[in-house]
């Protein structure tokens, strides 16, 4: 068994039509962009058995207009481990302080806190690692504890000091940080 599942993961990274690293983890595991449909598929193909819903074409228009950002957490062969999923902290916090949709407002895996990644406010909404899609948060998983040392050690977004992206109660946290904002925006 395990030679046929090396035998699908070598035959997967030569689908990959990018390999855009982000990050480099000392012992070789990588964060890289997930930007295309076709790496979206691979991704989704190895790490869920095609089960994910990272492919369709909401997803190339969440992805091209920055609202959301897609990442893999990578093996030191490039096999994929965990999908990683982050929002756009300005869009979230607009998502969060109207009255539609509220994007992943119970995860918890992170410390929520908006962060910079190469200039931009991002998020962390969710981890995915193998198992996720089957009811397992994966809060207590190796991936997870590894993405998260990562995301925390990113800087702080210093125009989103103060917000707690996942107060008890998130729609009101995030319509009075949006009002505070405006008001400093004002002064």
């Amino acid at each position: 068994m395990t030679q046929v599942r090396d035998e699908r993961e070598k035959v997967a990274e030569a689908k990959w039509e990018r390999r855009d690293v982000l990050h480099t983890f000392d012992d070789g595991w990588t964060i890289e962009l997930l930007d295309t449909t076709t790496d979206r598929k691979t991704e989704s193909d190895l790490v869920f058995q095609g089960r994910a819903c990272i492919t369709g074409g909401e997803w190339d228009k969440w992805l091209g207009n920055g609202s959301h950002l897609l990442l893999s957490l990578r093996d030191p062969e490039g096999n994929p481990k965990a999908t990683l999923l982050f929002g756009e902290a300005g869009f979230i916090l607009e998502a969060r302080a109207g009255h539609g949709y509220v994007p992943y407002a119970g995860c918890k895996a992170f410390d929520q806190q908006p962060r910079c990644l190469n200039g931009k406010p991002i998020i962390a909404l969710q981890c995915c690692p193998p198992g996720y899609m089957a009811g397992d948060t994966g809060e207590r998983l190796d991936e997870t504890k590894r993405v998260k040392a990562w995301f925390e050690a990113l800087p702080l977004a210093e125009e989103f000091q103060g917000w707690r992206c996942n107060d008890a109660d998130t729609r009101t946290a995030a319509q009075e940080f949006v009002k505070l904002r405006a008001y400093t925006k004002e002064a």
